[in-house]
């Protein structure tokens, strides 16, 4: 809701959005250990309708609601509680399995880029060391950047955080400056905003809810939206926005369909995001600002408000109301009637 609220804001504003609230799904489970239980009532419906009925008409309404409440607490046989703990123990295997698979998934597609990384050629072209340089300086970073040719990729990628890594393809020897320029503003701009970490910690999020589509369905946006911020840092470094619209499909129309060890990496042109990277950027009505600080701050502040709450709320089984046992009583007493006096209407 709140990024349907943004959507006329930059995509750096969103993709805030988005890492936070997966940095708040992996916190919710440690923070819960530590924060204070709020106890949060909650009883459905067919908790009342299974409360037992053994007990004889004629006992008192006061001993009735006390057996009542008793059959509420303890109600689970040693063999219920048995199959309970077994159900439980199958269900932490299969989410483990789950876990497992993503992860080794995603480890050897790291793997794979890091065998590539190894096989690549280092770029030695001074017009691209100096076009390097002057990126480098107009994104504001300062680590170092290592260019590698690799004939396996069709478009520019980045990988790594200590030690990043912009993969460009064979053809990118035969590029103009001006392509070269926009290439490696977008990616340099993935390495300020460390949107490789960022990414990590999405498939981390992903292997630990494996389960739950909305894991998945975030990660994809906040792929999305890093793209859309890379996007508008080089137009607003000064490429106009159609000629950077035309560099980008360009660059689709050269790269062939992702493979699955790409996937790992951050690519520059993606098949299905394309259309909407370029309506966006011919979109002169949309905002390109960077993230605030200001920003930055508040949305830290809700995200521990949220997440403290979020993980102070305990459900626990709710009390009955003596009017609710007194109704469930009544049931009963009106059932014993109707069964007595069945044989004397015959």
């Amino acid at each position: 809701a709140v990024a349907h609220l943004l959507r006329h804001r930059s995509a750096a504003v969103r993709h805030f959005l988005w890492t936070t609230t997966l940095l708040g799904a992996l916190a919710v489970p440690l923070v819960s250990r530590v924060a204070p239980h709020w106890e949060w009532p909650v009883i459905p419906d067919s908790e009342i309708t299974s409360i037992s009925t053994t007990i004889s008409p004629g006992t008192p309404s006061s001993v009735r609601q006390g057996e009542l409440k008793k059959d509420l607490v303890v109600n689970t046989s040693p063999a219920k509680a048995k199959l309970a703990i077994s159900s439980l123990l199958s269900v932490m295997r299969i989410w483990l399995a789950g876990v497992l698979l993503v992860a080794v998934w995603c480890a050897i597609g790291h793997l794979a880029l890091l065998r590539m990384a190894r096989r690549a050629d280092p770029v030695s072209d001074p017009s691209w060391l100096i076009a390097l340089q002057e990126a480098s300086r107009e994104s504001g970073l300062t680590r170092p950047v290592r260019l590698l040719v690799s004939p396996g990729i069709d478009s520019p990628m980045t990988w790594g955080h200590r030690r990043p890594i912009v993969f460009l393809p064979k053809k990118a020897m035969e590029w103009s400056p001006e392509r070269r320029r926009v290439v490696l503003l977008h990616e340099l701009a993935h390495i300020v905003r460390m949107d490789f970490l960022i990414q990590l910690v999405a498939s981390i999020t992903c292997a630990f809810y494996w389960f739950h589509p909305g894991a998945w369905a975030v990660a994809r946006r906040l792929r999305y939206e890093s793209e859309h911020a890379c996007d508008d840092h080089a137009i607003q470094s000064g490429t106009p926005a159609a000629d950077y619209a035309s560099h980008l499909l360009s660059l689709a129309l050269q790269s062939k369909r992702q493979r699955w060890p790409e996937a790992m990496a951050i690519g520059l042109t993606r098949p299905s995001t394309l259309e909407a990277r370029v309506r966006a950027v011919l979109n002169e009505d949309l905002t390109r600002r960077a993230l605030s600080s200001r920003v930055r701050f508040g949305g830290s502040v809700a995200l521990v408000v949220v997440l403290f709450v979020l993980s102070s709320l305990t459900p626990v089984r709710a009390a009955i109301d003596d009017h609710v046992l007194d109704g469930q009583a009544a049931f009963e007493n009106k059932s014993t009637r109707k069964t007595s006096d069945a044989p004397n209407r015959t």
